[in-house]
C-alpha cells in the first residue's frame, strides 16, 4: 500500500512544479503569457501540462479514498474529503478533456464558470479539512500545510499588484497537505512502547 502514497507525493510535486513555474514565469516576464497558455501556446506543451495535471488529480482522488476509514473522524470531515475528491475529480476530467480534444475551458460556452467553481473550491476546501485534522498530533503536519495554505490565499491578495501574486503557493501547500496524509495516518496507528526498557530498570532500581 506504500506505492500509492508514494505517487501520491509525487503527484502533488507535479502539479505544485507546473503551477510554481506558472507563477515564477509571470513574476519575471510580467504577466506575459507562457508558451503553455491554452491560447496560442505550443500544442505539446499544452498536451504536457494536462496529462500533468490529469494523472496526478486521479492520484490525489485515489488517495483520499484511501485514506477515508482512518481519516473521517465525524460527518464533517467525511463530507469535506468527499467534496475534494469530487472537485480533484473535476479537474482530472477537465485535464483528460483537454488532452484528447486540445480544447481549453473557454470551449465550454456556458458552463466555462464550472472551472472557476471548482478552483475555488480547491482552495477552500482543503482549508476546510485541515483545520480539524489540527487537533490529530500525529496529523499536525499535513493538517498545517491544508489549513495554511487559507494564508498563503490571503498573502496572494495582499500583494496582488505584484505580478508574482499567484494562488499557485497555497496550491502546493494543500497538495502536499493531501498527499502526506497517508504517511501521517500510518504513524498514528503505529503501536507505541508506552516506556522504555531501560526507563523501566530505572524505575526498578530506585524501588
Amino acid at each position: 500500500m506504500k506505492l500509492l502514497p508514494l505517487a501520491g507525493v509525487a503527484g502533488a510535486a507535479t502539479l505544485s512544479t507546473i503551477a510554481i513555474t506558472d507563477a515564477l514565469w509571470k513574476g519575471f516576464q510580467n504577466n506575459a503569457p507562457p508558451p503553455w497558455n491554452f491560447t496560442d501556446g505550443y500544442p505539446w506543451m499544452i498536451a504536457g501540462i494536462n496529462f500533468g495535471h490529469a494523472l496526478p488529480y486521479l492520484l490525489l482522488m485515489v488517495v483520499l479514498i484511501q485514506v477515508g476509514p482512518r481519516l473521517d473522524t465525524g460527518g464533517y470531515v467525511r463530507w469535506v474529503r468527499r467534496l475534494l475528491i469530487v472537485a480533484f475529480a473535476l479537474f482530472a476530467a477537465m485535464a483528460i478533456w483537454g488532452l484528447f480534444t486540445g480544447a481549453n475551458e473557454s470551449a465550454l460556452g456556458i458552463f466555462e464558470i464550472v472551472p472557476t467553481i471548482v478552483f475555488f473550491a480547491l482552495l477552500l476546501l482543503p482549508v476546510m479539512l485541515g483545520v480539524p485534522l489540527l487537533r490529530r498530533r500525529a496529523l499536525r503536519l499535513p493538517a498545517i500545510l491544508l489549513a495554511g495554505s487559507l494564508l498563503a490565499v490571503i498573502g496572494a491578495f495582499a500583494i496582488s499588484a505584484s505580478p508574482f501574486a499567484h494562488p499557485a503557493y497555497a496550491e502546493a501547500m494543500a497538495l502536499f497537505g493531501v498527499a502526506l496524509l497517508p504517511f501521517a495516518l500510518d504513524d498514528e496507528s503505529s503501536p507505541r512502547p508506552a516506556r522504555s526498557m531501560r526507563g523501566e530498570a530505572l524505575v526498578g532500581a530506585k524501588q
